[in-house]
């Protein structure tokens, strides 16, 4: 069942990454938030879907049979990829916005995988806690806001998924998100 859901997610990510997009339907971002740092670019489907894809360096996640553990080591980053499908349901139209299409609230599905820590040697010598590769995918209802100009402020909640690679352990976590991006492409 996982793999379907992860093998789906690739090849609907895949083509809609390579499909043509539409006039002023695609954004680019430098984000930070809980998750990490990293660089995404936005893009309108069609109406009212929209596809985000990221990646960047933040914490990583280890998952044992008693739960899930985030850690975010700024010396000892984590790599990861992330592709966020949204279907936006409301929108809020604010005078004079090229980019309108950004204000919204949606329900989305998110696929992240997140790397172990770069330097694992240097993490257990000080008896920290090592981060695992993962795959996480969580279904969740968020908004998103422009805030100025070139600000951009997301947050969503949901459920989600995790499996961890090394541990082969599975669990189910809240997902929460809160992200503060900056608009490169306006």
């Amino acid at each position: 069942m996982n793999r379907v859901i992860v093998s789906a997610t690739i090849v609907f990510t895949a083509l809609a990454a390579f499909g043509q997009p539409l006039r002023n339907t695609r954004i680019s971002k430098l984000e930070i938030g809980f998750a990490g740092i990293g660089l995404a670019e936005e893009f309108k489907i069609r109406d009212p879907y929209t596809l985000e894809l990221s990646a960047g360096f933040g914490g990583g996640y280890r998952i044992t049979y008693v739960g899930m553990d985030y850690r975010w080591y700024p010396k000892y980053p984590s790599l990861f990829v992330k592709s966020h499908f949204k279907l936006n349901y409301k929108r809020r139209n604010p005078k004079n916005r090229e980019h309108a299409w950004l204000n919204q609230n949606f329900i989305g599905v998110a696929l992240k995988f997140s790397t172990k820590t770069f330097n694992e040697s240097e993490v257990i010598s000080r008896n920290l806690i090592q981060t695992n590769n993962v795959r996480l995918i969580n279904v969740h209802w968020g908004i998103q806001r422009i805030l100025r100009r070139k600000m951009l402020l997301t947050t969503y909640i949901g459920i989600g998924s995790a499996r961890d690679f090394k541990f082969k352990e599975h669990t189910i976590y809240p997902a929460l998100e809160l992200k503060l991006s900056y608009l490169t492409s306006l």
